[in-house]
Formats: C-alpha cells, structure tokens, sequence
C-alpha cells in the first residue's frame, strides 16, 4: 500500500484542546518595612489585565514587600480560576517571587512562615490552572504602574 497523505493530516487540531491563557500583571507593595513591629506596615497586592484594566485590589496590614508581591500572584490566580480561566500567564517584577512559586523558599528569612502559607495557597490554585510565570521589567508592569500612583494606607481596603 502507498499510503502518500501528509503524516498529520490525521491528527486532531491541538490548539483546539490548548487554552489560550489569559495575560495578567501582578504587583506588590508595603509601607514601614522598615518598621519592626509588622502592625505599623500596610501592603498593597494588585492585579492587572493585559489592557492595564485594574482586576483586584487588595490593602491589609502587616507583611512586607516581598510577601506582597507573592500575595499578588495568589490573587490573579484566584481571580483567574474565579472566572473560568484554564490557563494564566503572570508577569511580575519580582524575581522573589518567581523563586518562591517555583519553591525555593530560603530558610534564614524572618517572614518565612508567612511565605510558605501564601505558597501553599498559591499551589492549591495551580491545581485548577496551568500556570506561566514570567519575569518583566519594572517600567513594563502594568499593575506596577497603578501602585506607583496610589498611597497605601493601614486602612485595610478591598477593590
């Protein structure tokens, strides 16, 4: 038999089956890391779409930088999941938290216990959605660009 078709032509189409992940920007900030009583700091995590379209805001007390930019990542992926999305792209301008997503959590940090409990969080949500996080420069983050303009207060807020 000689069978001359294209060896693909029988394969089914793969981007049908591949969701098309949604693009999100993520951001993190805190007041008073300089302050060694954590009550006296206030974070900020924000999400953004691929628009620049702010998605979450979230402000509570305590933390620091870092476990903000962490508890940003949590957010987009809950957001995403929350509103169907299979697949999720996360840009972040910290390269702590691609780190820490990643697992390498380093034993010698005074706020470990907080972020091994946003990881955890962030862990069970990739278990509803195929995660791709990447690194972006500060100055191309589009949820960065909305905390630079916003003071963040103790006041915890929800948007």
């Amino acid at each position: 038999m000689n069978d001359r078709r294209d060896k693909h032509a029988s394969l089914p189409d793969q981007d049908a089956t591949v969701p098309v992940p949604i693009i999100l920007y993520t951001d993190g900030g805190c007041t008073g890391n300089e302050q060694l009583d954590a009550s006296q700091r206030a974070m900020s995590a924000v999400v953004s779409g691929a628009d620049g379209t702010i998605l979450v805001h979230l402000t509570r007390s305590g933390g620091s930088n870092n476990i903000a930019e962490l508890q940003a990542v949590e957010l987009a992926l809950r957001w995403a999941t929350d509103n169907g999305h299979k697949a999720v792209e996360i840009r972040t301008d910290s390269t702590n938290t691609l780190a820490w997503v990643q697992g390498r959590i380093g034993r010698k940090m005074n706020d470990r216990n907080a972020v091994l409990e946003a990881w955890s969080r962030t862990n069970l949500l990739r278990r509803d959605a195929d995660l791709t996080l990447h690194w972006i420069p500060r100055e191309q983050n589009l949820a960065g660009q909305f905390l630079e303009g916003y003071h963040i207060t103790r006041e915890p807020q929800v948007l």
